[in-house]
């Protein structure tokens, strides 16, 4: 069996360098916390699809049905050294992912999504700045905002982070970090509607 990884997500907020790039302080696994594979030992860990994760404690917030929410678009950092360039077949991947995303979310019921209105080329935290996207989901009047990136490691072996923060405390709420094994359409896609579901069940409601 192949071995199995986790990392534990830090809950303060990133700052805006680290958020554009979702550095491999966040998304490598050389910077695990020992602490969290101590509990991944005793308690054992679940795997769903080829996918294992590591949350964070959630915090009670005010009452809201449903809350509203805005969704940056997912990008890629590609470390894994491969010379043939695979842009256009990860851009494609990238659309697809977002468009799972905000279609699982919608159907959910448990999020209003709004649109939010950014600058070329588009929401996402390696273009666009943690504050300016909070600005951006402020202004569309989102309670919450999603940000999140995939690293390609190898062919193989890729992960997803997921960060959710209140929009009006601008503090970070939530957030995974997920693991996947494929860099094609279906691993992506069906890592797509694991992460959704994840976020539609854990992430705050209120």
């Amino acid at each position: 069996m192949p071995a199995i990884s986790m990392v534990c997500p830090t809950s303060r907020s990133l700052s805006e360098r680290e958020v554009q790039v979702f550095s491999s302080r966040v998304l490598s696994r050389n910077k695990r916390n020992g602490a969290c594979r101590a509990i991944a030992r005793q308690a054992g860990l679940s795997a769903i699809g080829g996918l294992f994760l590591c949350s964070i404690a959630l915090p009670a917030a005010m009452a809201e049905s449903p809350p509203s929410l805005a969704l940056s678009g997912f990008f890629l950092l590609d470390t894994s050294g491969e010379q043939r360039d695979q842009t256009a077949e990860h851009n494609a991947r990238l659309a697809r992912f977002d468009g799972i995303m905000r279609d699982e979310l919608s159907k959910s019921g448990k999020f209003a999504l709004v649109n939010m209105n950014c600058p070329q080329p588009g929401c996402t935290a390696q273009s666009v700045k943690l504050d300016q996207l909070l600005e951006s989901a402020k202004a569309a009047g989102a309670r919450f905002l999603v940000i999140g990136a995939v690293e390609k490691m190898s062919t193989l072996v890729l992960w997803a982070r997921l960060e959710v923060y209140d929009v009006a405390s601008r503090q970070m709420v939530f957030n995974r970090l997920f693991t996947f094994r494929g860099d094609n359409d279906e691993a992506w896609q069906r890592a797509a509607h694991y992460i959704a579901n994840e976020l539609i069940k854990n992430a705050p409601a209120n």
